[in-house]
C-alpha cells in the first residue's frame, strides 16, 4: 500500500486539505479574519458562521485519507477521486460565493472596507494537481493488472 506513488499523492491532497482547514482564507482592510468556519470581527461583536465551508474541507480531508485504505478496489479508489475532485470544486465555488456575500454586507462592513484573498487559497488548486496525478497512477496500476489477467 505505502509502496505505491498514488498512496503519496493522496496523503498530500489530504494533508493540503487539512491544513486549508486551519489558516485564514482571507482579511479584511477593518481586520475581519474569514477563516474555514466563518468570519469574525477584531472586536468579536460579530461573527458569521460557515459550518458548510467547514464541512466540506473536513468531508475532502477524510475522503482522501480514506481513499488510501482502498488499495485492493482500484475502480472504487478512481471514482472516490473524481467525486472528491468535484467536491474540492464545489469548495471553491462556496467560497467564491461568500466573498461576494461579504461584500454585499453580510457583515456590517464600511464603505472603506476590501477584503483581499490570502495566498493560502492555492492549496485546493494543489490538492486537485494530486488528486489528478493519484487518479493516474491508480488507473496505471488499474491497466497493468488487467493485461497480466490477458496474459495469463
Amino acid at each position: 500500500m505505502w509502496q505505491r506513488i498514488q498512496t503519496l499523492w493522496l496523503l498530500l491532497a489530504g494533508v493540503t486539505m487539512t491544513l486549508l482547514l486551519l489558516v485564514p482564507l482571507a482579511m479584511s482592510s477593518q481586520g475581519v479574519k474569514f477563516t474555514a468556519i466563518g468570519f469574525t470581527s477584531p472586536n468579536l461583536e460579530t461573527n458569521y458562521i460557515t459550518w458548510g465551508l467547514f464541512a466540506l474541507d473536513a468531508l475532502v480531508a477524510f475522503l482522501c485519507f480514506f481513499t488510501i485504505f482502498l488499495f485492493k478496489k482500484r475502480k472504487l479508489q478512481m471514482r472516490l477521486c473524481i467525486f472528491t475532485a468535484l467536491l474540492i470544486i464545489g469548495y471553491i465555488i462556496y467560497y467564491v460565493v461568500l466573498l461576494l456575500d461579504y461584500g454585499k454586507g453580510i457583515l456590517p462592513m464600511q464603505a472603506e472596507d476590501k477584503i483581499t484573498p490570502s495566498i493560502w487559497l492555492v492549496l485546493p488548486l494543489v490538492a486537485l494537481l494530486f488528486l489528478y496525478l493519484s487518479f493516474k497512477g491508480i488507473r496505471r496500476d488499474e491497466i497493468k493488472v488487467r493485461l497480466m489477467n490477458r496474459l495469463r
